[in-house]
């Protein structure tokens, strides 16, 4: 088999937050290149840690999921 049928293709990255789904538009990115860009249009996504470990394969795609925030209480 040659080299040149050995090429991979990143796996798309997408970034959860309940029903909402956010996928990186940059595949050759860096994890943390990735989450920065999703942060800019997202600002949400900047509260609370997501990993490059916390990721769970799901067909061709590598998701993360931020946990979701307590509410906070006036009280």
């Amino acid at each position: 088999m040659s080299a040149s049928l050995l090429q991979s293709t990143p796996m798309k990255r997408v970034f959860k937050l309940g029903a909402l789904e956010v996928e990186c538009n940059s595949p050759n990115a860096t994890f943390e290149e990735s989450i920065k860009a999703i942060r800019k249009n997202y600002p949400f996504f900047r509260f609370g840690k997501i990993y490059e470990d916390d990721g769970l394969v799901d067909g061709e795609r590598m998701v993360y999921t931020l946990p979701k925030l307590p509410a906070d209480s006036n009280g």
